[in-house]
């Protein structure tokens, strides 16, 4: 093999394997490894439909998953927030216990206030197959704007 041959071949590799590591790096929006098959669902149980909120005060978020318990599988939980009813999600987190059945939110600072805020909940599969189908997602909540400090706008006078 000639220096030239080995050169292109090596390049090549590099393109690859940062290619890949880009995509490792980069923040999903959305959950992509929702499953399609399964033997049961998830159902968020808590918050309730038309519940409030604060913003950076804590959400105990709850599910529950019929009779499978997903650790047991090497699963874990995905968590997701919508701030518009739906249409779009922001991943919270991929590495949820496969155990647990609760997760507290903060709700963030920065999140706008709005009457359609939804989680959902979903597994994220392991060996490539998962026992839930579907995954559960809140009814609407509020997100409300937090209180501020007051500010001093101006000095106060001696009287």
């Amino acid at each position: 093999m000639n220096v030239s041959t080995l050169c292109t071949k090596l390049l090549r590799s590099f393109g690859a394997f940062a290619l890949a590591l880009t995509a490792l790096m980069m923040e999903p929006s959305s959950l992509k490894a929702q499953c399609n098959y399964g033997w049961t669902t998830i159902s968020v149980t808590s918050p309730a439909g038309g519940a409030s909120f604060v913003q950076g005060t804590v959400c105990t978020v709850r599910w529950s998953s019929g009779y499978y318990t997903i650790g047991n599988y090497g699963g874990r939980y995905g968590f997701e927030y919508s701030s518009d009813n739906g249409s779009t999600w922001v991943v919270v987190s991929t590495t949820l216990d496969g155990y647990t059945k609760s997760y507290n939110w903060t709700v963030p600072l920065n999140a706008v206030p709005t009457t359609t805020y939804r989680i959902r909940i979903s597994e994220v599969p392991q060996a490539g197959w998962c026992t839930q189908s579907n995954p559960g997602t809140s009814a609407a909540f509020t997100v409300l704007s937090a209180c501020k400090a007051p500010a001093i706008s101006a000095s106060p006078r001696s009287q």
